[in-house]
């Protein structure tokens, strides 16, 4: 069975990591675009700092253009934060975001919570509604993504936030390493979460017990691993997501230093290998998980 795969950002940006400097990468889009078509994906995602570069270098119009020839069907930009705040940055980046969604015709644009703050649920909530309906003319859809190491730390509680945002351009990004890296299980997961606000999901790996508190950012940016080489049960959570309803294209969310010290060429071919891997071991009846159960509960 083919499985469309979305190279998200991170995994085609080389030598570039969240929260390092401007989050830059050293590659020009062109080229990761190019890639990424060579490689084998259907699609590609950006994050705000490159989208602004792009618009200045090629102009938007023109990354649209580049990704259409290239033949990928996917497109998706990340990360709104702050979306809860009116001062003039953190609402200047959120209608950038709409406004490059738009030009790119655009799947789904990202939001994430704050390592920082912890505002109140209802205020998030309708903070949320408002980006939705914002990003609705554009095509794309909202993608809350929970983080372990922010202030929307689980994604039972995300789900909490998108019903009480209430609105069908609203749903939930499902990052396996954020599920099983905030020490939920699979269970968990069935009885919390609403299949329907499942909008998106995304696929990587990793190895050992859960980090301490100060060492989890660092666990997400510098030591993932690609689908099937850590201890995550991959194929137990691809079934728990098919079982959902889901059918859309698997996000693959590779943030390490091995993995951007490689040529993007063979760091995007490695990552669609052990990803497809992964998904056609799911489809096999019986198929037993790809690597050993960790302590339960400590996933």
């Amino acid at each position: 069975m083919d499985h469309e795969l979305i190279a998200t950002c991170w995994t085609h940006a080389g030598d570039a990591r969240p929260l390092r400097g401007d989050e830059r990468s050293p590659l020009p889009i062109e080229h990761r675009i190019a890639a990424a078509a060579a490689t084998g994906w259907q699609g590609i995602g950006f994050v705000l700092t490159d989208l602004r570069i792009a618009e200045e270098r090629l102009g938007l119009d023109r990354v649209r253009g580049l990704i259409a020839d290239a033949g990928l069907s996917y497109t998706e930009v990340e990360l709104a934060v702050d979306w809860w705040k009116a001062d003039a940055v953190s609402t200047e980046s959120r209608e950038f975001l709409v406004r490059a969604a738009r030009t790119l015709g655009a799947r789904s644009i990202k939001a994430a919570g704050s390592m920082h703050e912890s505002p109140p649920a209802e205020l998030m909530a309708s903070a949320l509604r408002r980006l939705a309906e914002q990003a609705e003319p554009t095509g794309a859809f909202v993608a809350l993504e929970p983080f372990p190491f922010s202030n929307i730390r689980t994604v039972p509680f995300g789900a909490e936030l998108v019903e009480a945002a209430g609105h069908a351009n609203l749903g939930l990004i499902v990052d396996v390493w954020h599920v099983f890296r905030a020490g939920t299980t699979l269970e968990e997961l069935r009885r919390s979460v609403p299949p329907r606000f499942v909008r998106a999901v995304e696929l990587d790996d990793a190895s050992g017990p859960i980090p301490t508190a100060e060492l989890l950012f660092d666990d997400t940016a510098d030591h993932r691993r690609l689908p099937g080489r850590g201890d995550f049960d991959l194929v137990g959570f691809v079934r728990l997501m098919k079982e959902f309803g889901y059918h859309g294209p698997w996000g693959v969310e590779i943030i390490s230093e091995e993995h951007r010290a490689l040529p993007v060429e063979e760091a995007l071919r490695q990552a669609a290998e052990a990803t497809r891997a992964v998904l056609e071991m799911a489809t096999r009846p019986g198929a037993a998980r790809l690597a050993p159960p960790v302590e339960q509960g400590r996933y």
